[in-house]
């Protein structure tokens, strides 16, 4: 409320009535003064970080290739000459390195750490090949089974026991020949 004036029944002569103003302590207002200084400051830095981070940003925009850049046909021919003669898990190590620099493959793919790598990877390939020999084998070196060598000895005649069949179920100890026995006299037709 503004000043009022209180004029009083009696009198003829207006007083005003004064409210003295309540003035705050000096201390008080250098505390008011140094804390809002902080502040002032504190927001200044804040918003010189911002910028500087959104100039950083914008930097790493510019640096970064565009999702709907078209390749050019040099581009394939570089990096189908990169890839060239890798096996999965090198091009696999590849594209990472290049997703992590965004250096060029064929950069990357001359670059000494890459070609350490690479050297120990065929390496441990090499030696995994060697304690590992291929169980494959060539279908004339692999060895019939008794099964097998039977039915080819009856694919003639099924049902006949030949000296050839003989032979093999002895050979294998699945037969044995019968014997002449001595004690039996053979009959003699006369």
């Amino acid at each position: 409320m503004a000043d009022e004036t209180v004029v009083p029944e009696t009198t003829d002569e207006v007083t005003p009535e004064v409210t003295p103003e309540v003035t705050p302590e000096p201390q008080v207002n250098k505390e008011l003064e140094e804390k809002n200084k902080q502040l002032f400051e504190r927001a200044k830095k804040a918003e010189a970080d911002a910028k500087a981070l959104k100039a950083e940003v914008e930097k790493f925009r510019q640096t970064q290739p565009k999702a709907d850049k078209s390749l050019e046909v040099e581009d394939f021919i570089d990096i189908s000459a990169s890839l060239e003669g890798l096996d999965q898990k090198e091009k696999e190590k590849l594209a990472r390195e290049h997703k992590l620099t965004g250096k060029p493959l064929s950069e990357i793919r001359k670059d000494e750490d890459f070609v350490l790598w690479q050297e120990a990877y065929r390496a441990k390939v090499e030696k995994e090949k060697t304690l590992n020999p291929s169980t494959k084998q060539a279908e004339i070196a692999k060895e019939k089974t008794f099964e097998e060598k039977v039915a080819e000895i009856k694919k003639d005649n099924p049902f006949a026991v030949t000296p050839e069949m003989e032979q093999l179920a002895e050979k294998e100890g699945v037969w044995k020949s019968p014997q002449k026995r001595k004690d039996v006299i053979p009959l003699s037709h006369g």
